[in-house]
């Protein structure tokens, strides 16, 4: 129980299961899971099994083995099995949550995602959830940073709401429009105000698209394609 708790404090959306079986079936639900903590008791034959079904069903998925056996031979055949990582249980929830950032930041990278997004005199550091602006670390919250995340890598990219949530992904997947117009309101205080430039750009009735324009010049004014149409900058 503790454990849920933190992940849902550190804005995880935790989903439960009994057993292997449940697990492998909650990957072919429509909200699948980006990472599975797997509980055994020690990498027998049933434990190692469900391991490489996961990795079957899900290549792309983080999978960390969570042990009270912690022998070098038991945590080889966990990760031969196709595990990110393995955990001997006790853990510090700390550790874990380190690892599971980590484990996180292997998958994105082996998938191809550039690392470090810089755009104007923003930087954002996705492999340690740091964002920087004209140099100086400027922290945002987890939600935040995903959010501005997402919106930097669609650059150019018109995002609806609805679209914004789902792509940054956890408990955003059922966020309100108005949850995501609070926060995004949120970054720009702490992005854009320190900034030489706006990068978030209302649609109106729509969403938002990530530009960096300069302040203080007449491109700042422009508007959006004849489709969409700028609407003040107040969330």
């Amino acid at each position: 129980m503790a454990l849920k708790e933190r992940l849902v404090r550190e804005d995880y959306e935790v989903l439960s299961a009994n057993d292997g079986p449940e697990v492998l079936k909650s990957l072919d639900s429509a909200r699948k899971p980006d990472i599975v903590l797997l509980g055994i008791e020690a990498p027998d034959n049933g434990g190692l099994a469900t391991c490489e079904r996961i990795r079957t069903k899900a290549p792309g998925v983080v999978l960390i083995l969570l042990s009270d056996s912690g022998s070098e031979a038991d945590t080889i055949k966990g990760l031969d099995a196709g595990a990110d990582d393995y955990v001997r249980i006790p853990f510090s929830l700390e550790v874990l949550l380190a690892r599971i950032r980590s484990a996180v930041r292997s998958r994105l990278s082996a998938a191809g995602y550039q690392q470090l997004l810089e755009v104007g005199d923003l930087q954002i550091d996705v492999r340690n959830y740091l964002v920087r602006v004209k140099g100086r670390w400027t922290p945002l919250p987890p939600q935040e940073f995903r959010l501005l995340t997402v919106l930097a890598r669609s650059a150019g990219e018109p995002l609806s709401r609805q679209e914004l949530a789902l792509r940054a992904g956890g408990r955003w997947r059922d966020a309100s429009g108005h949850s995501v117009t609070v926060h995004v309101s949120r970054i720009r205080a702490a992005v854009e105000k320190p900034s030489d430039y706006t990068y978030i750009h209302n649609i109106r009735g729509f969403g938002y698209r990530f530009k960096p324009v300069l302040k203080r010049t007449p491109e700042a004014s422009a508007t959006l394609p004849a489709h969409y149409t700028e609407a003040p900058q107040s969330g």
